[in-house]
């Protein structure tokens, strides 16, 4: 009788150790993924956004190799995992300040390379003119309505370049872009036979569009610049 007793007692003490085993490798699974899961979605979604980009023909100025560490190490610990489930709970301190850090890193890195590649999508398309040069065009009353028009182009141009479009909404963005800066091409085209010298609008478009090329700049240009002390307010940057 008392050895039946025993024989039970054992029995459920293993049992219960096994269980309280299973409830603590379960509970620190749980932990992993709880500590992988908002960094590998972010990382995945930036990623599908830079595909996205490129599909769009936003170049992106990312350096893959900045990730090489990282992977390498989750292919370890992948092949850790497929031997020994067990190994993923383990090195606790080398996961969550080496891996962890390593992936938020890369994310990091990846959403500056996507905001750098918008803004220069965005600026190569349509450049703003300088404040100083629009208001001595709106001085001109006629010139009023299509300098409005412009400098609205213009900040919906800023608006547009703030922020990183959401997955999905490239091309939209994209197209919201063409179009604006086909409007402002037409306001700078209906000013074409008013009294500003046809080339001085030309490059007055260019300039806040696309870039004017300096080979391209005429006597009469940099007169009309010089004349409203205009001159200083243009950059040159190279192409």
């Amino acid at each position: 009788m008392l050895l039946d007793r025993a024989i039970q007692l054992t029995s459920r003490a293993r049992e219960y150790k096994l269980a309280s085993e299973l409830a603590n490798e379960a509970q620190a699974f749980t932990t992993r993924v709880g500590q992988l899961e908002v960094p590998i979605n972010e990382l995945v979604l930036l990623r599908q956004l830079a595909m996205e980009f490129a599909d769009n023909g936003v170049e992106v100025p990312f350096d893959n190799s900045v990730a090489l560490g990282v992977v390498r190490r989750a292919k370890e610990l992948l092949n850790a995992f497929i031997d020994n489930p067990k190994s993923l709970t383990e090195g606790d301190e080398s996961f969550r300040q080496q891996f962890l850090p390593g992936i938020r890193s890369v994310s990091q890195q990846l959403k500056v390379a996507l905001g750098f590649g918008w803004q220069q999508r965005v600026d190569k398309e349509l450049e703003a003119l300088p404040q100083d040069v629009l208001t001595a065009l709106e001085t001109i009353s006629n010139y009023r309505a299509q300098i409005q028009t412009i400098r609205r182009c213009d900040e919906e141009a800023g608006q547009l370049r703030s922020s990183l479009p959401a997955l999905g909404d490239v091309a939209s963005r994209l197209a919201a872009l063409t179009k604006t800066v086909t409007t402002k091409e037409l306001a700078w085209q209906s000013l074409k036979g008013s009294e500003l010298h046809d080339e001085v609008i030309d490059f007055l478009k260019k300039a806040g569009t696309h870039g004017f090329s300096l080979a391209d700049l005429t006597v009469s240009i940099t007169q009309w610049l010089s004349d409203r002390a205009l001159l200083g307010s243009f950059q040159i940057r190279s192409v």
